[in-house]
């Protein structure tokens, strides 16, 4: 997306004080305060989300961040940042989702200070599954009237959640950045020396 020419001047006249607004949030108010005024706000928005979810990302400003996961959870303990290097990812940290009842029940609202790992919504929704499936035994479970019957039907459902998860993980493995990264580096490497890259290499580095 370009910068509109009037948020260009805008921002080299020095309408951004970046260095006075200290906090993420500060900055992101001043940005949208600026754009605003110059009637280019909704053109901005997306880009001034993705600068202050970079703000948020850096290790000087984890304390912000966690005080935004507070606000938006109750607990700074539900979700974490991850540092990652950017030529794989395409960001510089992710989010990691520490806690299902506080995390996972606010992913959507998690996501919007930042980019999730790769992995993390489905393993939210596999978490939430198997926890959806414990309260509906919750009341039983610890009584009498909890029978090997119930037990073995509850496993069972444990058991295919498992099991849509394991396969649901497996296809993500197709889309991981990472592993990308890492099956074109070994090609490289491989070809530099002259080693033909065979189909047992391609799923020891996991080249889908």
């Amino acid at each position: 997306m370009k910068i509109p020419l009037l948020l260009i001047a805008l921002l080299s006249s020095g309408a951004f004080d970046f260095a006075l607004a200290g906090e993420c949030k500060d900055v992101r108010q001043q940005s949208e305060n600026v754009t605003r005024k110059a009637g280019t706000y909704e053109q901005m928005k997306d880009y001034i989300d993705k600068n202050y979810q970079s703000c948020l990302c850096r290790s000087e400003n984890y304390k912000e961040f966690k005080e935004e996961v507070e606000a938006i959870t109750g607990s700074s303990n539900a979700a974490n940042i991850n540092g990652t290097q950017i030529d794989i990812v395409g960001a510089h940290c992710e989010i990691v989702i520490s806690t299902v009842q506080d995390g996972c029940e606010n992913i959507n609202a998690l996501s919007g200070l930042g980019k999730l790992e790769h992995y993390q919504r489905e393993d939210c929704r596999w978490a939430l599954k198997k926890l959806n499936i414990s309260r509906e035994y919750e009341d039983v479970v610890y009584t009498n009237g909890f029978t090997d019957s119930m037990r073995n039907e509850r496993n069972k459902r444990f058991q295919a959640a498992d099991d849509e998860h394991a396969q649901k993980r497996l296809e993500l493995d197709k889309s991981n950045p990472e592993y990308k990264w890492e099956c074109n580096r070994h090609k490289d490497m491989f070809a530099k020396e002259g080693i033909t890259f065979t189909e047992e290499h391609r799923v020891r580095f996991k080249c889908y």
